[in-house]
């Protein structure tokens, strides 16, 4: 008999995130907030900062995507290097040393 995994939803992943990793929500939700204030203040249903988009319904942050990307996966699901962020087949930072070059 097989067993369909567990379904974790995204208020218990949240959870976890807070009560067991230690994240810091309130401090990622002061950090966007902070991003979106001028264009809550003048009533925009969108704002770009850093290359993300965050989308607004009234004073409410309601989505973050990439602003000019027509993919859809995370940056770190890129194969991104996790030290240095290089991309495969750039050059990695002088101090990477998560991918293993150092050139």
């Amino acid at each position: 008999m097989s067993r369909t995994p567990p379904h974790i939803t995204d208020h218990a992943l949240i959870r976890y995130l807070e009560r067991v990793v230690g994240l810091d929500l309130s401090a990622h939700r002061r950090a966007i907030a902070d991003r979106v204030a001028n264009a809550v203040a003048l009533g925009a249903s969108a704002v770009v900062s850093d290359g993300f988009k965050y989308m607004l319904t009234d004073s409410a942050v309601t989505t973050v995507r990439r602003a000019h990307s027509e993919r859809r996966l995370p940056v770190w699901q890129e194969g991104r290097c996790p030290d240095c962020r290089r991309r495969p087949g750039e050059r990695h930072a002088p101090t990477c040393s998560s991918c293993g070059d150092v050139s």
